[in-house]
């Protein structure tokens, strides 16, 4: 059993049906996933806001809004390996089925190799920490969700986590900033923004959810947001103007100390919201967005490239890969059992 941090709240009190502006918030942050990894030629104040300042705020939600509805099971149920086999069952099956899907494309990064030993070596490290397709947030739910269920001490599982934000934060935005861009860890793991640095604290900032809803209100949960996300602003843009000075361009800055702040205080506040409105019909299309996005990004560019649309078709691009991923989405739920397998 989980220790009885939180045993003063009631099951009836939190249910997974009454969250339903997370599901909306994960769908409008889903749909500006594809704005990262589409090559922006026509770099405008818009498209740069877009992409530092709002959609780099997805995946954290993401993998907060993940703890929190897993850590309402492990408080509701007294099985926790089962909970957690369930939910890397889950996981790990969207992960291997989209890995072979893009296995085709993938391919292709590794025909260069002389060596096929070192090939599959390559492609296995790069399966497991930096997954092609933009999989990499399945298998890095997978990863924080092992400690998040099987570790009873929730105090050193909380304080192990800030530290190791704390490390990933260093290692990803402010990398070049403090001169640890050559460290051996690279080359080994690739990235600090993966299940253990990312992921994990992140999922443990959904568990502090239960509590933080129940013990403030709405309102000053709200204030708390506001605050937390005009700092944020101000410190990823302090990370953005430090690596300009140091002419550094191209880095995936994804991570922040006032990041998990932010996030957490904002989903507090939407699950304290309630609505008469149901957007549950949305989780779906988030999905298929999200493992479907490299397939059509693929696509499209590969059709505007061979048409000799550059920058000024960028917007159109997106809307495309969207629209293709809304129309995917809706046909393969039409098929319960393909919908079981991809989505």
């Amino acid at each position: 059993m989980l220790s009885n941090n939180y045993s003063a709240i009631q099951k009836s009190t939190i249910q997974k049906s009454e969250f339903v502006f997370l599901d909306l918030f994960k769908f409008l942050f889903a749909c500006t996933i594809p704005i990262l990894h589409l090559a922006f030629r026509n770099h405008s104040i818009l498209t740069t806001i877009l992409q530092q300042y709002i959609a780099r705020l997805g995946v954290p939600f993401f993998f907060c809004v993940s703890g929190f509805l897993l850590a309402i099971k492990l408080w509701n149920q007294e099985n926790q390996r089962f909970i957690l086999l369930h939910y890397l069952k889950h996981i790990l099956r969207l992960y291997l089925v989209w890995m072979i899907i893009y296995l085709p494309l993938t391919i292709i990064d590794y025909t260069h190799y002389n060596n096929i030993t070192l090939a599959i070596l390559d492609f296995l490290k790069s399966a497991l920490f930096l997954p092609p397709g933009f999989l990499w947030f399945l298998i890095a739910c997978a990863f924080a969700a092992i400690p998040f269920c099987l570790i009873s001490n929730r105090k050193l599982l909380y304080c192990c986590s800030i530290i190791l934000y704390i490390i990933g934060v260093l290692g990803n935005s402010y990398v070049y900033i403090i001169g640890a861009e050559s460290s051996i860890y690279y080359k080994i793991f690739l990235t600090t923004r993966n299940g253990l640095f990312f992921a994990l604290p992140f999922f443990c900032c959904g568990e502090l959810i239960i509590y933080l809803r129940k013990k403030f209100t709405s309102k000053i949960m709200l204030s708390m947001s506001m605050v937390s996300f005009f700092l944020l602003v101000i410190e990823i843009s302090f990370v953005r103007t430090k690596n300009s000075i140091l002419a550094i361009t191209g880095i995936d800055n994804s991570m922040y100390f006032l990041l998990p702040v932010f996030i957490t205080f904002f989903i507090t506040y939407l699950s304290q919201i309630t609505s008469q409105i149901s957007f549950k019909s949305l989780r779906i299309y988030s999905t298929g967005i999200y493992v479907m996005q490299y397939g059509f990004i693929t696509f499209w560019s590969i059709i505007f490239a061979h048409i000799g649309a550059i920058s000024n078709f960028d917007w159109l691009k997106y809307l495309l890969v969207l629209l293709s991923c809304f129309i995917a989405t809706n046909i393969i739920t039409r098929c319960k059992k393909l919908s079981r397998i991809l989505l």
